[in-house]
């Protein structure tokens, strides 16, 4: 398979954490870009991003953002390998009217 780009939007569900970049497979590398948070709630909401391999989890980016503003969660790329690391994100509180959003920029390297 061809090294390729891929993209995503994962709906939020409050403070549940929701895979974002699933893990590579073996042999293979994700090489997350960019994790843009979008809150299309109707208050302020803290979106954070967590790198999650085995039992280690690392915050790897957090935006607070008020109604209707964008921000990034990630200010490097960011590498999962085939050891089964993932992304997750996650809100700080359920939403008052609709779920933020996280559309997700991958470059898939076989």
């Amino acid at each position: 398979m061809a090294a390729a780009f891929q993209g995503d939007e994962v709906v939020l569900t409050g403070t549940t954490p929701v895979t974002a970049v699933a893990a590579p497979g073996a042999s293979e590398q994700k090489q997350v870009l960019s994790l843009l948070a979008i809150n299309r709630d109707s208050t302020t909401r803290t979106i954070t991003a967590k790198k999650v391999g085995g039992t280690v989890t690392e915050t790897i980016g957090s935006v607070v953002l008020s109604a209707g503003l964008r921000g990034q969660l990630i200010e490097a790329s960011v590498v999962l390998d085939g050891t089964g690391e993932t992304i997750t994100v996650e809100s700080d509180a359920t939403a008052a009217t609709t779920e933020p959003v996280v559309d997700v920029a991958v470059f898939k390297i076989p």
